[in-house]
């Protein structure tokens, strides 16, 4: 279960948090239709009601905006995402926040495809259960942070973090290599997540999966009705053929 928590500002982080992670998807669907996101808070809100969801540079500037409109303070920070990466050094990409409560600080992610559905303490060498999710943070420096998730018994490292705060330019610099670099997952593949029902559903180019293949996507229509009936996206005739598309070539690149 969540870790318990007792502050007003605690509890209100956690409702937060839980309530982006339950009402919208991780995906790319915006960055690979419309280019580069735009990240002021209106035009996140538009674009997150829109396309069901987005990524970590929309979903956690949503969240930080939230928790700052309800009297909260949270940081950015930035994380360099080792899950299935070959990179050994990858850039930092991922934004996410850090927040202080009266029971010490939080990492909050509402931003990850597979990281944590709700807030997790920031402490060393504990493993912190979420549901059917465990987690774990390792402290590798004074700032310096590794997330792991376990998955089949074994603990898969996340991303490495620096807990130092970061700046909205930090922010829209990683927002641009992570919609347009070629070396970026989400400029050439089709990504959405999201966990329900003690499950990780993932769609990723042609393939709907929950830790198992469920089906290997043959056309447009077939994705757009997974769109509607699996993520609660609706989108139009020509975004879902853009995006399958862009699925089937990104599977026949390898």
């Amino acid at each position: 279960m969540v870790t318990p928590v007792r502050s007003a500002d605690a509890a209100l982080l956690f409702e937060e948090h839980q309530a982006l992670r339950r009402r919208y998807s991780f995906n790319n669907l915006n960055n690979l239709l419309n280019g580069t996101p735009a990240l002021d808070a209106d035009a996140i809100a538009a674009n997150l009601q829109r396309y069901g969801g987005g990524y970590c540079h929309e979903l956690n500037l949503h969240l930080a905006h939230r928790l700052r409109e309800r009297g909260l303070m949270p940081r950015l920070v930035q994380a360099r995402v080792l899950y299935r990466n070959p990179e050994p050094q990858p850039p930092r990409t991922h934004t996410a926040l850090r927040l202080r409560t009266e029971e010490g600080e939080w990492l909050c992610d509402a931003g990850f495809g597979t990281g944590p559905i709700a807030p997790l303490a920031l402490v060393a060498d504990t493993v912190q259960q979420q549901e059917t999710l465990a987690f774990q943070l390792r402290q590798e420096g004074p700032q310096d942070w590794l997330l792991t998730l376990q998955e089949g018994g074994q603990w898969q490292s996340l991303y490495r973090f620096d807990a130092t705060e970061i700046w909205p330019a930090d922010v829209a610099v990683a927002n641009h290599y992570s919609a347009s670099a070629p070396t970026s997952l989400f400029s050439a593949n089709l990504v959405l997540t999201h966990y329900r029902d003690g499950r990780r559903l993932v769609l990723f180019n042609n393939r709907l999966m929950d830790g198992r293949l469920i089906e290997r996507i043959d056309s447009p229509a077939r994705l757009g009705q997974l769109l509607r009936e699996r993520f609660a996206i609706e989108l139009s005739e020509a975004e879902v053929a853009r995006l399958h598309e862009i699925a089937r070539r990104a599977t026949a690149a390898g």
